[in-house]
């Protein structure tokens, strides 16, 4: 509802719509803060981000970082 009225979301989720991702179409909930997590081989959380508003994602270069970090580790 109101999220949408936050222009720094409305945008993010329009950039996200024009890559050709869809954000909501596994939860069906366009109102959850987006979020991702690095699993070891383990399944225990080695890195997490928690968006902060829809569209909210992690720089790539981040993600590329914890998963080289956790490479090294195994």
């Amino acid at each position: 509802g109101l999220k949408w009225l936050e222009p720094r979301g409305a945008a993010a989720y329009t950039r996200s719509l024009k890559k050709g991702l869809r954000p909501q179409h596994i939860t069906r909930d366009t109102v959850q803060a987006p979020g991702v997590v690095i699993l070891d081989q383990h399944h225990n959380v080695c890195w997490q981000y928690r968006g902060q508003r829809i569209g909210d994602y992690p720089p790539m270069h981040e993600l590329e970082q914890a998963v080289l970090k956790l490479a090294m580790m195994t």
